[in-house]
């Protein structure tokens, strides 16, 4: 009897016990593997991978070069030279001859810029021009046109436009503030949190389950590798994505924290109000909810987003805006290189093109950042383009350069540029005033008309002379 217990007692503790791993293991698998996990939750799961590689963020020496910039006198010192391959060409056999030399003195802290850019041709100096700022005023002379910097003082500029003529100035702003691209790309991780947190559930939950689906074993390429995947896919009609896009919008109505973060940025891009004011944008907003509610949903307008993972990694992504075109894209960002492919093939009866590549590649150290830009169309047409920065600010030197070739299916273009920047090196810079410089706000309207036909005039006349220095036929 008590035997029988005890043996009840014990199959009764490895019950429980085999209970309880198969509930662990059922838990770990659910935690650390795909089994269980629905095709939406996959599908988030890898699509977050495909923007996290996608995430730019810029490296240690470039902003070491802008701070520096922001906070020191420098000088830079740069040639562009230009280069061709491939039939005989007289306007090519002239370019391969033009050489153009620049030099810039900046002072960051007051804000004063010199520039000269001499144009060379056969090594014999073609034109001069020169740019400078300071003191809110942005000109330019050349010696052959005007003996004077023609300028124009950043305030006002709507009366300017009204004396140039422009019957319509409403989208000019009073000035113009230099754009801070560094501010402008800047958002907080408190921010990130914010959007994330407050838009993503809207996007989930006005989707159907029913939209995702899944297909296993699916064979895909990528860079001659080959993989089996498995493909999570989200198939959006034209109306799922209309509801989801008002939805949004409704929700950033209600959002001051999104709203006040918009118009922050657009007045960095000095944007008008109708972007910069808050009160502005909600009535943006409405207008756009109305057209997208009283716009036509065509079936053809759905879009399709297959994400391919295998072992847990996404492979690549495809997104596909029905009988118009496909985009694969895959990327990867690690703290050395970042590297970013999109791929865009044409489903359209247009021949404009069938497909076009595009490569993004930067490694990055201390010291150096290269970037290459590749774009290819139909592997025929294709642009390169070649970046070096090397050095730091610290170093009181750092060099650049850049090599851009242009193929057009027959022949290639090439451009090389090389610069030094120079900090702390202590120049004078052309302080500009009325006495060196015609202010084009200053002067009255009849006046100015005048001194703006006076100076296209004389432009085309040396842009003539030039011509046939290099002997090439103007039409007048």
């Amino acid at each position: 009897m008590y035997y029988g217990k005890k043996k009840g007692i014990i199959i009764a503790i490895v019950i429980i016990i085999l209970l309880i791993v198969i509930a662990v293991g059922g838990v770990m698998l659910y935690l650390f593997t795909d089994l269980f996990k629905s095709n939406q939750t996959l599908f988030l799961k890898y699509i977050d991978q495909t923007i996290q590689g996608m995430k730019y963020e810029t490296n240690d020496q470039t902003k070491d070069i802008i701070e520096a910039q922001k906070e020191n006198p420098y000088q830079i010192k740069g040639t562009l030279n230009f280069d061709y391959d491939g039939s005989e060409n007289k306007q090519a056999e002239i370019l391969k001859q033009i050489k153009v030399e620049l030099e810039t003195n900046a002072n960051g802290q007051e804000e004063k810029t010199y520039t000269k850019a001499s144009v060379l041709y056969q090594n014999q100096n073609l034109f001069n021009l020169e740019y400078a700022n300071s003191n809110n005023i942005y000109a330019l002379k050349s010696d052959e046109i005007v003996t004077a910097f023609i300028g124009v003082r950043n305030e006002n500029l709507k009366v300017l436009a009204q004396k140039l003529g422009m019957q319509d100035n409403s989208n000019i702003p009073d000035s113009i503030t230099p754009i801070d691209y560094e501010d402008l790309l800047n958002i907080s991780e408190e921010e990130k949190q914010h959007i994330s947190d407050t838009y993503l559930p809207v996007i989930v939950n006005n989707i159907e389950k029913s939209k995702y689906s899944k297909q296993s074993n699916i064979p895909i390429t990528k860079e001659g590798v080959e993989y089996n995947t498995t493909a999570y896919r989200l198939d959006l009609t034209s109306e799922d994505i209309a509801n989801i896009s008002v939805k949004l919008l409704e929700t950033l109505k209600q959002d001051s924290i999104t709203l006040n973060f918009i118009a922050t940025k657009a007045k960095i891009l000095n944007l008008p109000e109708e972007y910069t004011q808050v009160n502005n944008l909600t009535k943006q907003i409405d207008e756009q909810i109305k057209k997208i509610e009283d716009s036509e949903k065509s079936p053809e307008n759905g879009v399709s987003i297959v994400v391919y993972e295998e072992k847990g990694q996404t492979v690549l992504t495809e997104i596909i805006i029905k009988n118009n075109v496909k985009f694969t894209l895959y990327a990867s960002n690690t703290n050395q290189k970042n590297s970013i492919y999109v791929m865009a093939e044409n489903l359209s009866t247009s021949n404009d093109y069938n497909t076009v590549e595009m490569q993004v590649t930067q490694t990055k150290t201390a010291k150096q950042t290269n970037t290459e830009i590749l774009v290819n169309k139909d592997n025929d047409k294709g642009l390169e383009i070649y970046l070096t920065n090397e050095g730091l600010s610290s170093d009181e030197k750092v060099t650049t350069t850049c090599e851009i070739n242009y193929n057009d299916g027959n022949d290639k273009y090439i451009a090389n540029y090389e610069q030094e920047i120079n900090f702390n090196e202590e120049n004078e810079i052309i302080s500009l005033d009325n006495t060196n410089c015609a202010i084009l706000n200053d002067y009255p309207t009849d006046q100015l008309s005048m001194l703006i036909v006076l100076i296209a005039q004389q432009t085309q006349n040396v842009m003539n002379q030039k011509m046939q220095q290099l002997g090439i036929q103007t039409t007048n």
